[in-house]
């Protein structure tokens, strides 16, 4: 009897224990959803694009993008307003694709919002690409997204290296008036035959000599193939070329990231 009751106790004691282990959330912790409007990574962004900073502010959204692929609707859908508002329309519609992926539950008003500025961004886009061409709204474009995004980075890159040019033919022309010598009293010059002065002016003046082409290419922010291609070869018709060379580290065309190593096909 006595050894009866011993058990009995022995059980009641153990449904016990179970009971205070199960309610102790430090030994069972519950599993936790990643959440990101609560990232640090996600408040800063926002901050970012509240201060006016949107490439700091891409920059960090598309941080999250890459480290929560799955769970980023809401940073995918900031990328793409900010890509809007940059002119940057094959990115906007990429991240706004993205958020509808992401947000199958998302409401019908909010839907229709992401999927109005996804027609927004393909008309206008197409009008900058092809002026006086209206595009359809509801108009489906195959890879939009991965065709025109290298257009767009390399006019990009036309624009800051025309301004490039023009600030060094400034410095150049500034330069040249400072060194210019004193006026002098005009000499005049000895006639030059006729026959002579024509033979001088048909003959076209010699090419410039093109720089040897390297045998790698350091990516620095906003390249693209195709203007990479232009920099070194005079034409953007070799960017297949530049991809081909270097299938094992670029997964895209349009996968490039700064500080990338490149090699590049001889001329």
């Amino acid at each position: 009897m006595l050894k009866l009751i011993v058990i009995v106790a022995a059980v009641a004691a153990g449904v016990l224990l179970l009971s205070d282990l199960r309610g102790c959330g430090s030994l069972f912790p519950q599993e936790t959803v990643y959440d990101e409007t609560k990232d640090e990574s996600f408040l800063l962004a926002k901050e970012y694009a509240a201060a006016g900073r949107y490439p700091e502010a891409l920059d960090a959204f598309r941080r999250i993008i890459q480290e929560h692929p799955d769970a980023s609707a809401e940073s995918n859908l900031e990328a793409g307003l900010i890509a809007f508002q940059q002119g940057d329309f094959p990115l906007a519609i990429y991240h706004f694709n993205q958020y509808l992926w992401q947000r199958p539950d998302a409401s019908s008003r909010a839907r229709e919002r992401v999927v109005g500025l996804i027609n927004s961004s393909k008309k206008r886009f197409v009008q900058e690409m092809l002026p006086g061409r209206v595009a359809e709204p509801e108009s489906s474009v195959p890879g939009l997204e991965e065709k025109y995004l290298a257009v767009t980075r390399e006019n990009e890159a036309l624009k800051r290296e025309i301004e490039r040019l023009r600030a060094e033919r400034g410095k150049d022309a500034a330069s040249a008036r400072l060194s210019a010598p004193a006026e002098s009293v005009p000499v005049a010059a000895a006639p030059v035959p006729a026959a002579q002065t024509s033979a001088a002016e048909a003959a076209p003046p010699p090419p410039p000599e093109k720089p040897p082409v390297p045998a790698t290419h350091v990516v620095a922010r906003g390249d693209t193939l195709s203007g990479i291609s232009r920099k070194y070869y005079g034409t953007t018709a070799r960017w297949r070329d530049i991809y081909e060379a270097n299938r094992v580290t670029l997964s895209s065309p349009s996968a490039l990231r700064p500080g990338m190593v490149l090699k590049l096909p001889r001329p």
